[in-house]
């Protein structure tokens, strides 16, 4: 998997490549700074959706194991 780069070194690598190539784009800077927020969002909402099937699964076998339990009696 490949090293992931914070948003202030890819907006830094830009501003230099933005000076050798003599010229700026301000909507390139926009995009890393969309696609930072965006990545930060999912990243939220997979930690939430992982919790959330954990607390499933945990009830679930709290439940079977009750159901096991009136099985038997």
């Amino acid at each position: 998997m490949k090293k992931t780069i914070s948003r202030e070194e890819a907006v830094r690598e830009l501003h230099v490549l933005f000076e050798e190539a003599g010229r700026k784009s301000q909507d390139l800077l926009d995009y890393v700074e969309t696609i930072e927020f965006e990545r930060n969002r999912l990243r939220d909402e997979v930690r939430q959706l992982k919790l959330s099937a954990s607390k499933r699964r945990a009830s679930s076998d709290a439940m079977n194991s009750r159901l096991k339990d009136a099985l038997r009696e």
